[in-house]
């Protein structure tokens, strides 16, 4: 089984192999003097008879070598399963195939008269036939490739996603076999391959980012919040905050004060929950609850509506560090997800102030920012909790 960096680098390879076989039949047709990308094979412009055979040769042995590549680091990011070695042996089997049909490329263009004539008459030779046999075969094992992962991922979500991919690819199949039949062998088959060239492209895809989704690191925590757990995650808050868009020198004018209120309410000997309140000056509230669970005696996880994947806080000795997390901020009834780091601190006359930064999942754009000083509500004002925060490490 590949490591998890070697699993990644294998993703993109096989990505970039994909898009070398692209490029490779693009250019080739273009410089290939008649030919037709409606009417005529890509494996044609590989042909001994083509002008510049070497560049789609070497296409689809990079295309070939691209699903072997993919079918190793599918190994890192299946279940340890029978099915998951049947599922990368599936991918290693087809790449392997498409890398024999550049070895042995066609004898001719096989959609051309002259040559499809001499195909019917057997004079053309084995290379031929081996190039016609070995993508025969490629194209059922395939086809096979999505019930595979859906057998080693069962019964996750993913797998059932899976199992949908291959039901599409039997239902596209299915279809281009009538289309075939009702207009004929020779009807547009160029277009029929690259058509089904790009449903493999995509399923390449799909199977690509899932890899580097399971493979992806987790997030580091940030820097060190220097305020007791006890004191920050299990008492009431209350204090003023403001959402600042980016870019914060006019975020900061635009921005308008809310007031924040936090309760802590402990349900169990290492689970309490958060609600938070903000309170706009137009009346409107807005609240949340999030879910606080000791995981390890140095770990809580978060869980709220709002976090698709939680949230994770380390507790140290010196204060607590909170890793990057997800979030879905509702955008009328769709919701936005974002990147979130807490990058809280102590200003100069002691007053906390807990800030979070929102980024965009793709690249990393500056979304906006939350900023809450806050201060403890004084112990006389302040009730204990249902359940004393022994849990809490001081």
């Amino acid at each position: 089984m590949p490591s998890r960096s070697t699993a990644r680098v294998l993703v993109w390879v096989a990505l970039t192999g994909q898009a070398a076989f692209i490029v490779a039949w693009v250019v080739a047709g273009a410089l290939e003097p008649g030919y037709s990308v409606a009417d005529r094979y890509v494996s044609e412009l590989a042909a001994r008879t083509a002008e510049h055979p070497w560049i789609v040769t070497a296409g689809i042995a990079s295309l070939g070598v691209s699903v072997v590549a993919l079918g190793v680091a599918l190994l890192r990011a299946l279940p340890r399963r029978r099915a998951a070695a049947v599922a990368a042996g599936l991918f290693v089997a087809v790449g392997v195939l498409m890398v024999g049909t550049a070895v042995f490329p066609l004898d001719c263009g096989i959609a051309l008269d002259p040559c499809k004539q001499q195909w019917e008459d057997g004079a053309l030779s084995w290379r031929s036939d081996a190039h016609a046999w070995l993508s025969l075969v490629a194209q059922p094992l395939l086809l096979l490739t999505p019930f595979a992962i859906a057998w080693a991922l069962r019964p996750a979500p993913s797998g059932a996603a899976a199992l949908g991919c291959g039901i599409f690819g039997l239902a596209f199949s299915a279809l281009g076999v009538v289309i075939a039949v009702a207009g004929g062998a020779d009807a547009a088959v160029g277009v029929q391959q690259r058509v089904s060239l790009a449903i493999l492209h995509l399923w390449v895809l799909i199977v690509a980012v899932g890899i580097l989704h399971v493979t992806r690191r987790a997030p580091p925590f940030g820097k060190l919040v220097p305020l007791r757990p006890r004191d920050f995650l299990a008492r009431r808050w209350i204090g003023e905050g403001e959402l600042q868009p980016w870019p914060y020198f006019l975020g900061r004018r635009l921005a308008r004060p809310v007031t924040a209120y936090r309760e802590a309410t402990w349900l169990y000997d290492r689970v309490w929950r958060f609600d938070d309140q903000m309170r706009f000056g137009d009346g409107r509230v807005q609240g949340r609850s999030t879910y606080c669970e000791f995981v390890s005696d140095d770990r809580v996880r978060l869980t709220a509506g709002d976090l698709p994947d939680g949230a994770d806080v380390a507790i140290e000795e010196g204060g607590y560090r909170i890793a990057p997390f997800r979030m879905a901020f509702p955008i009328g009834p769709f919701p936005l997800y974002i990147r979130v780091s807490d990058v809280s601190y102590f200003e100069d006359d002691g007053t906390f102030a807990n800030v979070f930064e929102a980024r965009g999942l793709v690249i990393g754009l500056p979304l906006a920012r939350l900023i809450f000083h806050v201060r403890p509500l004084d112990e006389l004002d302040d009730p204990v909790p249902s359940r004393p925060p022994s849990q809490v490490p001081a």
